[in-house]
């Protein structure tokens, strides 16, 4: 899970390394790491010009954050992990429309 901002809406600290690879769209997809401990802190697409992704886990309080808006890739989901209807959205594919235009309606609103 993770949030999703405009490039000049946050400040990284720290050394981040690199890792670029073709994602599903056929863009690329580049994912930011830690380079002492190999966590993942970013991820910056291709369709997405402009914006990156932060994982929760990468904030200080993470539980500040309400309201899930869209669960991706439930195809693949493991059938003991259960969400009790906390996702506004979810699609059994990438989603990237729907993603998108949350994302679109999200950053106009800010």
């Amino acid at each position: 899970m993770g949030m999703w901002y405009a490039e000049d809406e946050f400040t990284f600290k720290g050394e981040e390394v690199f890792y670029e690879y073709e994602g599903g769209s056929g863009g690329w997809m580049k994912q930011g790491f830690c380079p002492k401990c190999h966590t993942r802190v970013s991820t910056r697409l291709e369709l997405m010009e402009g914006v990156v992704g932060i994982p929760l886990g990468c904030f200080d309080n993470a539980l500040q954050f309400d309201g899930l808006q869209v669960e991706i890739w439930t195809s693949e989901k493991l059938h003991f992990i259960k969400d009790h209807g906390s996702f506004e959205m979810s699609v059994e594919d990438s989603g990237m429309m729907e993603r998108l235009q949350s994302l679109l309606v999200a950053l106009e609103d800010r």
